[in-house]
């Protein structure tokens, strides 16, 4: 077989394995804890090694492979960075917080990861072992009073929480969760699994400054789009984002200049495990829209790719836009946590 094909196999084998231990997890610790990380830095993006380092609109930087003994590590949803991508908050679709100091050369290429601590999300003093309530999906972060809020979108039970702060990163780790406010009362009514899988804070260049956009992660029945909101902010209200080629949104980021980055993912039978990113323009992100975008990025698995469901975008300190990929691994033996470090290159 084809180094392709064996791949696309593989996919198939991890897509179909159990998304969860069968097993119920030993309660986590009361408070911040350090598991223990192995980390593999990944030599190259493409699987052959034979690619160079541009893929589309994006220069491959480098890559990660986090292990974890730990019965609380995995499924990490949504990444948000700051301090030129080096300082690292995600959060689980199993009710963690997990904070990093990424460690990188001078180019910006990752080597590994440092300071790592995780602790259980709270909602309203609870912390969420349950996971029909701990499904979190998605997380933007942006400057609030007296720091920052992380703005978490769940599914299962459908809601967005606010989590109010001070120090980024390893602040959200004790903050408490409270419901946003003007959450669009349609969005409790997503079908099972198909919540809001993106969220986005639009920055100070956007001309929907201080909303939050958030998408569902595929369409309702009897529909062809995924919906979009636009919470807050001048311009509040609802848009739909194009599908096309049986991808759908995992999560969305800001450029500093207020376009849009949706990243995309695929798994059918015939094209198997796919990513992409689209680029919305900011004059479109507007109510009534249906948004169609260009693709910069496109990736299968003859690339190292999982199961891409995280999305942050970062200035490096030369000015360069950076973007930050993390995968959900389902707590599966057979995926990986993969996180993925790109430059989009000047267009």
């Amino acid at each position: 077989m084809s180094r392709a094909i064996a791949a696309g196999l593989v996919g198939l084998a991890v897509l179909v394995a159990p998304a969860s231990p069968l097993r119920a997890d030993p309660t986590p610790p009361d408070g911040i804890f350090a598991p223990t990380v192995e980390i593999e830095r990944l030599q190259s993006f493409d699987r052959a090694g034979k690619a160079g380092t541009r893929f589309g609109a994006l220069e491959w930087l480098g890559g990660l492979v986090i292990r974890s003994p730990s019965p609380h590590f995995g499924g990490l949803s949504g990444i948000a960075t700051a301090n030129h991508g080096r300082d690292l908050l995600m959060i689980s679709d199993v009710g963690f917080w997990l904070s990093a100091r990424l460690d990188s050369d001078a180019a910006g290429r990752p080597l590994g990861l440092s300071g790592i601590r995780m602790a259980s999300v709270v909602e309203q003093g609870r912390r969420l072992l349950d996971k029909r309530d701990a499904d979190a999906e998605s997380l933007a972060v942006r400057p609030a009073p007296g720091g920052f809020e992380a703005i978490v979108g769940f599914e299962t039970r459908h809601r967005i929480l606010r989590f109010p702060f001070a120090v980024f990163p390893t602040g959200a780790l004790t903050a408490v969760g409270e419901r946003l406010n003007g959450i669009p009362g349609e969005t409790a009514t997503l079908a099972y699994g198909k919540g809001l899988e993106s969220l986005a804070a639009a920055p100070p260049g956007s001309p929907i400054a201080g909303a939050i956009v958030a998408i569902a992660e595929g369409p309702r029945r009897n529909e062809t789009d995924s919906l979009g909101w636009i919470i807050g902010g001048p311009k509040p209200g609802r848009f739909a984002v194009a599908l096309s080629n049986d991808f759908m949104p995992t999560d969305a980021a800001f450029l500093p200049g207020g376009d849009l980055l949706v990243l995309e993912r695929r798994f059918t039978v015939a094209d198997s495990l796919g990513a992409r990113i689209r680029r919305f323009a900011a004059a479109e992100i507007v109510p009534g829209a249906r948004l169609e975008g260009r693709i910069l990025f496109q990736a299968d698995l003859s690339d190292e790719i999982d199961n891409m469901e995280g999305l942050a975008v970062d200035t490096a300190e030369d000015g360069a836009t950076i973007l930050t990929l993390i995968s959900d691994d389902n707590r599966s033996i057979l995926q990986r946590t993969l996180l993925l470090r790109f430059r989009l290159l000047p267009e």
